[in-house]
Order: C-alpha cells, then structure tokens, then sequence
C-alpha cells in the first residue's frame, strides 16, 4: 500500500519515503497509480485526479487504462487486480460473474431470455462500474432484459427496490406492456406522465418520460413556464436503477434533458443506458451519455473528443468537429461499460431485405419550384461568398427543398394555398392502387405531415371506390391508416390494429414510428422521403427486419435525382460508417438501404 500523508508531512517528521509494494493497484472504483518515471505524462489523461493523501494518481478503473499504465511503464510493479484488469479481467466469462448465475436463475423470466440477453443480464449485475450501456441492436429486446438486470441488481445490491424508467413519451405504454410480460412484480409499476413518483417502496417500478423529470419554472414578467436544467424535486429519491432508454437523445452534453439525466445518474446507485446506436454524427455523440454513466471518469470533453474525432480549428470556433478518427474505436476502448451486440452476431439467419430503387422525376410544377429556390440559395452563396451565412437561413432553404421535393402542399405551413402536387405521391398511387404489384401490409415511412395527410386522402380515394379505377382499383376495400405525432392512445391503437393484421397500408410518421414497435408482418416497406437525422433512419430499418421476422421483406425507396434528395443521403451514408463501427453493425446494408449507388468497392 502507498505511504500515509504528502511528502512535506513525511518530511517533517523526518520520516523517508516508503517503497510501496506496489505501483498500481486497485481500489473501489479507482486504480492508484504512482509512475516510475517523471517522464509519464499521465496528468494528461480524461478523468485522472492527484489523491494527496495516497500520494498517487487516481485513475478511472478502465481496462484502456490499465493497459496504458502497463504499456508506458514498464518499470511499474503492478497488483494482480490491475493485471487482470488490463485483459478484461470483468468479463462475463469470468469466476465474478458466474457465481451470479445462480442468483440470476432464480428470477422467473431469466430463463425466457435468449442466450445472448442472459450475458447482457449478467453484466447488468456482475459489472463492478456504476453504469452500462445497452447497445442491442434494435429488435434484439433491450427492454425485456433490462427489466430482467434491473430486479436481479436491485435483490443482489440495491437497498430502497425501486426502479425508475425514463423513455421518449410514446415508449411509456410499450414499457407497461413489457412489465406486465417480463416483471416479477407487475403489480408494483406506476406509470407517471407529468406527475410524481411514490416516495414510498409501495411501487417497486416507476415509468416517466424524459420532460416529466425536469423542473418547470415560471418567468413573472411573461408567466411563461418553461424548464429550468435542474431535476424535479420529487423525482430526487434513492433510486437502486434507473434505466434511460434511448439514450442517445441525451447526446448533447449542454442540453438542459441532459444536465437532469446528468443529476438523476449521480442520485441513483446503478444507472442503464439503452440504445440501438448510441450516436447519429460521430463519436462525440457518446461522451455526455458516459457522463451519466460514470461522471468521475468523463470530465474533459474536448479531450475526449480529440482522441476519439478529427478536430480542426475554423475562424469561428477553437476546436469543430469533422468526424470519427479512423483506427479508434470507442467500442473497444470503453468495452468496460458497454455491452454491445448485433442482429449479425446474434441472428445471424435473419431474411434480408429485398431492395428496390425508384427514380422519379419532379413534376413541372415541383420543378420550377425546386428551381426557384435552388438558384436563390446559390444566388445569395455566390453574392455573399466572403461573409458568413446564417445557419437558420441556410436550414430554413433545406426545409424548404424538402418540401417541394416530398409535395408541393407541404408548402401550406407558409400560409398560401399550395396544390398537392407530387411526383412520389403519383407513384405510390399507381404502385398500390393501379397495379397492386406490392406484398400486403405496406409500411410507407415520411417525414413532412402535410405530405402524408395528402398521400393518405389520395389513397384513400382509391378505398373508397372514387378514384378514377372505382372499383377496380387495387386498394378498394382496403383499411388505410396515417400516424404522426400528438396522436396520443389513437395512434397506438393503429399501430397494434396494424401488427394485428387489420390494417393493409399504414402511412407512418418516422420520428413517431422509429422506436419501441415490431413490424415484422410487413411484406413491403416505402421510404417515400428520408430524413438528415441517421437515428431514425437506422431505427426505423430495424422495426420491420428484427427477431421474429419469417419471410424477405422488399424494401422501395423513392428517390427524385438531382434534388435535395441526392443530399439527404450523402449526409447520411457519412454518419452511416461511425454508427456501424460502434455498433458492428454491417455497413453494407446500411448502405444499400440508402441506395446502390452508395456502395464503393469495398462495401459492395
């Protein structure tokens, strides 16, 4: 063990300093560690602190880090804790972990899980680390497993028993679902919507959503109430686990959803992220969400971001971030804290989908609008070349590119009369209802509301027998249903009429439709419009082709070249390479989903 006191203590007392017996060693949730050499620059590493009472270094207790003590000094006598941390000595196939098998087989659904959900369980409760990261490719049953982790921790560790899930508000009723299936104690769960948890142990499971847990002030000049970035008292209890689901939406380290969830994790005894992939960008996505995990850790961003992202200086900021550096991987890196698989390593005979690309030209009228608009943006470009443009100017013509290409009604949110107009809306008609040469059930996935609402009375037509075919169109008779935001219990309703088979096309919202649902009767999936954010287009991807699927999908995305279009999904396929390296995903078919013309050589 290290000497007592500092140095100027020691010398004082006319003590000398002790040989410590060892360099590095291990304890609680630290390594110590004192260098052989002055040449080691470990002050320079994330998350090191000077503990002048142990006259060492702390150092976070990672397996990356081990191996750097090891590595750049090779003079340190090391503890065996640290030698076995350094080649993954936390592992599930571990002595640690297997003497919790047999507390885990004691949980009634432990043995219901698959086998590779029964590692993740184990993890959950063998870890020594305050948190894990959960990142189960969607359909591989992130929440049945943490249910499962969070009951067996909180038995095996916990002291309070209660157990809070945080979600995205239209994931609150799947997670009442869930625990009625995988729960021990279902009778336990409260579900709180804009309310406060029991402050008491009579519900063991309490269910919210991310805007509930955050307080609401008022401003007394315009009596407005809005949130404060501090968590809301009531939910200040002693929490054994709280489980954040997707919790790459608190990806943005300065966001006020994440300073809560930030003060949340440190109220908490053991905190769980769940997420299908855990950044849209690059890897800095994941930084704040480490935070949560283990604050002590993570306290330099840029300093992360500078191992782990190419970094450059611009005229307007000291450090932007272009992307992912190659060669570094943050799965391997932080394997400590998270527990990652994928559909090809786990479902490795899951049916492919059968892709089909569409190219459609604008109509006349989408045309000239599209042109009007395009020559403007490169008119002020070209004008202004030496000034910096505003981005709200530049995101503002973005938005409105897309809505031209999806639909010239989209148009109405300007407040003039617009017609529906849509080359892609004039497809999808002579698709299903003139030729009918599709699988049913069709999902068609879209983005602009108006667009959808004008796509669904046109289908509708067809329904009802009034369209130009009456009778003889392939939808007559057919059940057509749209979903988008604020719905409420009605769009879930569709959404189980739909998995039920009651439903033949379902128009959906993708930011509505990409967490929380199984799709797997769908014969024939519509990507009518893409969207910039790679999260819903990954996870949307994954609510058709998922655990429980029989038969080969096809896959029709709609694309108008030479448009916006074309630019949507070159800003996708870019953020499409760090995504797959986190997750080990198959870049390849996240790819072709894109398009083809996507694929280079080395992923065809």
């Amino acid at each position: 063990m290290p000497p007592q006191g500092n140095i100027v203590q020691r010398t004082l007392k006319g003590e000398k300093k002790p040989k410590p017996e060892f360099h590095a060693w291990v304890e609680d949730r630290f390594i110590y560690y004192t260098p052989t050499s002055t040449a080691n620059e470990v002050r320079e590493w994330e998350g090191v602190r000077w503990d002048g009472q142990k006259n060492a270094w702390r150092v976070p207790k990672l397996t990356r880090l081990a191996k750097k003590i090891i590595e750049s000094d090779e003079k340190a006598k090391v503890s065996a804790d640290v030698l076995a941390l350094s080649m993954k000595g936390w592992e599930c196939s571990d002595s640690e972990c297997e003497k919790c098998i047999e507390a885990a087989q004691k949980h009634p659904m432990f043995s219901s899980l698959y086998a590779f959900q029964q590692l993740a369980v184990l993890s959950m409760i063998a870890r020594p680390h305050h948190g894990l990261m959960l990142a189960l490719s969607p359909g591989l049953g992130k929440t049945p497993t943490s249910i499962v982790g969070a009951e067996l921790w909180s038995e095996m560790h916990g002291e309070s028993g209660k157990i809070l899930v945080v979600s995205p508000l239209p994931l609150i009723y799947n997670w009442q679902r869930e625990l009625q299936k995988w729960s021990s104690r279902y009778f336990e769960v409260e579900m709180q919507h804009k309310g406060d948890p029991t402050d008491d142990t009579e519900s063991r499971w309490t269910v919210t959503n991310y805007d509930t847990i955050m307080e609401r002030v008022q401003d007394q000049t315009t009596k407005r109430w809005s949130a404060s970035g501090n968590l809301k008292p009531s939910y200040d209890l002693e929490w054994d686990v709280v489980i954040f689901d997707e919790s790459v939406l608190l990806k943005n380290r300065k966001a006020k959803r994440t300073r809560v969830a930030r003060t949340l994790g440190r109220v908490a005894k053991k905190v769980v992220h769940l997420s299908g992939a855990p950044i849209v960008k690059d890897n800095s996505d994941i930084w704040s969400q480490f935070t949560i995990l283990e604050p002590d850790y993570f306290t330099s961003f840029w300093d992360f971001a500078n191992e782990f992202c190419v970094v450059v200086r611009t005229a307007w900021s000291n450090g932007q971030i272009e992307g992912s550096r190659r060669g570094k991987s943050v799965r391997d890196e932080f394997s400590d804290i998270m527990f990652v698989r994928n559909q090809e390593q786990v479902l490795p005979d899951l049916p492919d989908y059968i892709y089909q690309d569409v190219e459609l030209p604008l109509t006349r009228k989408q045309q000239k609008a599209h042109d009007d608009m395009l020559d403007t943006w490169l008119h002020e470009l070209e004008v202004n070349r030496d000034k910096r443009v505003e981005a709200t100017a530049v995101i503002a013509m973005l938005v409105r590119l897309q809505q031209i290409t999806s639909n010239l009604y989209n148009l109405r949110t300007t407040g003039h009369e617009w017609p529906d107009e849509s080359s892609k809306s004039d497809f999808m008609e002579h698709l299903l209802g003139e030729t009918g040469s599709v699988g049913w059930p069709v999902l068609i996935w879209t983005h602009q509301r108006p667009a959808a609402k004008a796509l669904y009375d046109r289908l509708q037509k067809h329904a009802a027998g009034k369209s130009k075919f009456k009778t003889e169109s392939h939808l007559y008779g057919k059940r057509i249903e749209l979903v988008y935001g604020g719905m409420g219990t009605k769009g879930d309703e569709i959404l189980e009429a739909y998995k039920a088979g009651e439903v033949d096309v379902l128009i959906l919202g993708i930011q509505v439709g990409k967490y929380g649902h199984t799709l797997v009767n769908t014969k024939t999936v519509v990507y009518y419009e893409k969207t910039w954010d790679s999260d819903a287009f990954t996870q949307s991807l994954h609510r058709v082709r998922r655990n429980g699927l029989k038969h080969k999908p096809v896959l029709i995305s709609l694309r108008c070249r030479n448009t916006i279009d074309d630019f949507v999904e070159m800003n996708l396929a870019g953020k499409l390479p760090s995504i797959a390296d986190l997750t080990g995903a198959d870049l390849a078919k996240l790819l072709r989903a894109l398009g083809e013309d996507h694929l280079d050589d080395d992923n065809a």
